[in-house]
């Protein structure tokens, strides 16, 4: 299904892409074959004290909070229109948008946006 395995020549300090077992755990679990996760990172919130002259003289960071952008394309609609989470490397990652582009001559490329939080580690089961 992926073709050929990856063989990695040269410097091993960079990492290269998707391993096939990652990108292949996310299609199982979401409907899309991703080709490529943008993650930004900031923190969840700022707080900073002034002193008598409205200069801040104390800041407090949280840890990060991250979005993600997840592009790829369509296997599964029905997983597509379903998955509401995904996990990559150990973070568990909310779904909360997702869109899909139809073209007539090419493959449906799909996307989800969302977000993860430290504190965040799986679905509340419901009862």
């Amino acid at each position: 299904m992926w073709g050929m395995a990856i063989q990695e020549h040269g410097d091993s300090t960079y990492v290269f892409g998707w391993g096939d077992g990652v990108a292949l755990a996310i299609a199982t679990a979401t409907g899309l074959i991703p080709q490529t996760l943008k993650i930004s990172a900031a923190p969840e919130y700022i707080a900073h004290a002034e002193d008598e002259d409205g200069l801040k003289a104390a800041k407090a960071v949280a840890q990060s909070a991250r979005t993600f952008t997840m592009n790829g394309y369509l296997v599964d609609q029905t997983k597509f229109d379903d998955a509401a989470s995904f996990t990559f490397e150990s973070r568990y990652y909310v779904i909360e948008g997702r869109d899909v582009d139809v073209e007539s001559k090419e493959y449906r490329k799909c996307s989800f946006t969302g977000s993860q939080n430290d504190g965040i580690t799986a679905a509340i089961a419901s009862s």
